[in-house]
């Protein structure tokens, strides 16, 4: 995330401290600068997705085989019930879900808080007035989606076992 937002604190030196001053190294400098950066970030990111996309695989694998395990210790009469395409089809994609949600969605929420924390810390450390004024409004539309969240958490639960119960 550093590396993320780092560019436009190099622009803010180039705008005002290289420009006016028309000091061309110190432009190049900042500039390769920013060139090296964005490599970093480049190679970190590539990373973090490498080091993501096992974990998913392994918490696919982790749970397709307690999914099998699960469904190979029922009994006959249940598969008697129950069409084994559908229940496999259905495994497949619930395990796939899964990992879309826990690997990808928790890697974009991190992502998005420590972007959200890096940009209210530049905000206050650049202009510490307008820094505050500017995170309220953040804090307070926050403050307001936790509670609703909270509010509505019981009405999803009911509904998705409500959902669950139903049969195909």
């Amino acid at each position: 995330m550093v590396a993320e937002l780092y560019p436009p604190l190099v622009w803010i030196r180039v705008v005002d401290q290289g420009l006016p001053a028309q000091d061309w190294a110190f432009i190049g400098t900042q500039l390769a600068l920013l060139v090296v950066v964005f490599g970093v970030q480049q190679l970190l990111s590539a990373w973090r997705g490498l080091i993501l996309e096992r974990a998913g695989q392994q918490l696919t694998l982790d749970v397709r085989l307690a999914v099998y395990r699960k469904l190979q210790s029922q009994s006959a009469g249940y598969f008697e019930s129950q069409r084994t395409g559908d229940l496999i089809a259905r495994v497949t994609g619930d395990v796939d879900a899964l990992q879309d949600v826990l690997v990808r969605g928790t890697d974009s929420v991190i992502a998005n808080l420590l972007r959200l924390v890096g940009v209210i810390g530049i905000f206050i450390a650049l202009q510490p007035t307008l820094g505050v004024l500017t995170t309220l409004p953040m804090l307070a539309v926050g403050l307001m989606l936790w509670r609703y969240g909270k509010s509505v958490r019981p009405a999803y639960r009911a509904a998705r076992s409500a959902w669950a119960t139903l049969q195909p």
